[in-house]
């Protein structure tokens, strides 16, 4: 499914998409869910905006040769981001469950994310080269986490963000083959409940506050 403009999807149907060659549903701008129920198996990316991917609600399986949900748009002010604020997600990414190039904001929802084969020693040998990403939830800019309940087990990092990362709430369960949460900037933590079952670095970044929250 793809559109050269912005996309809208709304509606309490059912999609199920079997992209065998490129992205499952995409557009070259703004790519907006509002609610349904979808199935995506694509040999690219499951979900692509190029300026943006927005999800209010809805419920997702996605199967992904690439990302689960992609953003590229690391150009334009206030774009390349993903914003998402509920829904139930099923994630299995042969590279990062989330990219955007800018921003990932996240105020709720349910998300299950596998990324490069997962942490275990067994699932090692599925990336391509060392110099692929097989992130949990990845920004080249800043990551906000508000509320949601995660769990992600991950080849690299689970939640990476070349910026900054504030975790304010939400229910993390982590497991990966390098760092649970890593920020090249600041990273900041104000509530949330955090398990980090596996890892090299549980938390690293250039400083940590944390000043609430169970880890």
């Amino acid at each position: 499914l793809f559109c050269k403009d912005d996309l809208t999807v709304n509606g309490n149907g059912s999609l199920t998409v079997n992209a065998g060659f490129h992205n499952g549903i995409g557009t070259k701008d703004d790519l907006l869910i509002v609610s349904g129920a979808y199935t995506v198996k694509a040999a690219n990316h499951g979900l692509r905006g190029n300026d943006s991917v927005t999800v209010l609600g809805g419920g997702f399986h996605i199967t992904a040769g690439n990302d689960g949900i992609q953003t590229n748009n690391a150009e334009d002010a206030g774009k390349g981001f993903i914003a998402i604020e509920d829904g139930v997600f099923s994630i299995l990414a042969a590279h990062d469950g989330m990219q955007a190039d800018q921003t990932v904001d996240i105020y709720g929802g349910e998300f299950t994310i596998t990324a490069g084969g997962g942490a275990s020693p067994a699932a090692a040998a599925s990336p391509d080269t060392a110099s692929d990403s097989f992130k949990g939830i990845k920004t080249a800019g800043s990551i906000q986490i508000t509320g949601g309940r995660f769990t992600v087990d991950s080849y690299d990092d689970s939640v990476h963000a070349n910026g900054s990362i504030l975790i304010d709430g939400g229910d993390f369960t982590l497991r990966t083959g390098d760092d649970a949460v890593h920020a090249d900037g600041d990273l900041t933590i104000r509530g949330g409940s955090m398990a980090v079952l596996q890892s090299y670095e549980g938390l690293e970044a250039n400083t940590i506050a944390i000043s609430g929250g169970t880890i």
